[in-house]
């Protein structure tokens, strides 16, 4: 059986196509044959050594899958749920075990390399906007990162639920329409310090009510400077880097907060009750993927070193 195996963890990602021993399932657990994939950012952190704690190796990668299991139906797998791809063999191999309650069964008539590019994106942004952020219909949220999925997802959402969005992006042309009752406004995001001033135009000077930033780095403190008193700064990753300058009179006088999102300490009930959610947002067409490329399993090596734009997604 082909899997996609870390020997080492090397920058750039080194990952090898091997074949290993066929899995067995036991009490309590399943059998699952892969269908589609998707290489997520965090694959790509583990495999460059960047997750402290990950391994032992080797190890099968990927900590997520679209899979079928014997009796013909079509999951999604919750696989951080058990460490799947960061502690234990993960999903990237022909077949694999994971516990039935990992399990978050897909509705008939999606897409499996849609579902796979675009469910966990979705997931993660429904407890951004409404968990952590508190949204509600007619405020206002700046998210920045807007073209990749996890901003993409969280711009669907969000406007669907009748949110006015500022979608602040590189590639301005990715970013989706609004899908419901709320708006959304691109912006080109080019330098930090020009981010203040293009969101208070588009918010007619008020500011949001919340950010979804998952850049880091000099963005945070650019959108701290762009809200309104009381905002909720949701921080859900560090992409454009890992020290973000804050100006703390800011954070006093508006009396900003900011909350780190953690994908990991979500409860199973609430990862399936989000992923449900997610996969009924792909079913009513709220939430659509952007795939930019998709690679055969064999060729997960080259799908490492990929850099098309939109998600990158391994198939059989």
């Amino acid at each position: 059986m082909r899997a996609v195996v870390l020997t080492e963890f090397t920058d750039p990602a080194s990952p090898q196509v091997a074949d290993r021993d066929e899995p067995v399932a036991s009490e309590g657990s399943v059998l699952v044959e892969l269908v589609a994939a998707d290489l997520q950012p965090l694959d790509r952190q583990i495999a460059r050594g960047g997750f402290p704690g990950a391994g032992p190796l080797p190890m099968v990668a990927g900590v997520s899958a679209v899979g079928r299991t014997t009796d013909g139906r079509l999951h999604v797998v919750l696989a951080e749920m058990t460490g799947m791809g960061l502690h234990r063999d993960g999903c990237f191999a022909e077949r694999f075990v994971c516990e039935t309650r990992q399990l978050v069964a897909v509705p008939d008539g999606l897409d499996p390399l849609s579902v796979a590019a675009v469910s966990n994106a979705g997931m993660h942004a429904r407890r951004a906007l409404f968990d952590v952020a508190n949204l509600w219909e007619s405020e206002c949220v700046l998210v920045l990162g807007a073209s990749g999925a996890f901003g993409r997802a969280a711009v669907q959402i969000a406007s669907a639920a009748g949110i006015h969005v500022v979608a602040a992006a590189r590639r301005v042309d990715a970013i989706p329409s609004a899908t419901g009752a709320g708006t959304v406004t691109p912006i080109a995001l080019a330098d930090a310090d020009d981010l203040p001033q293009q969101v208070l135009d588009a918010t007619g000077g008020e500011g949001v009510h919340a950010v979804i930033d998952p850049l880091g780095g000099g963005f945070t403190g650019a959108a701290i400077r762009s809200s309104a008193p009381d905002a909720i700064h949701v921080l859900a990753g560090n992409q454009a880097g890992a020290v973000a300058p804050i100006v703390v009179p800011m954070m006093l006088l508006r009396e900003h907060t900011i909350i780190g999102l953690n994908g990991f300490r979500i409860s199973e009930d609430e990862q399936h009750r989000l992923m449900q959610a997610s996969l009924a947002d792909q079913v009513s067409g709220v939430l659509t993927a952007d795939i930019g490329a998709v690679f055969p399993l064999a060729e997960a090596p080259q799908a490492y070193q990929s850099a098309a734009s939109g998600r990158v997604v391994l198939s059989m």
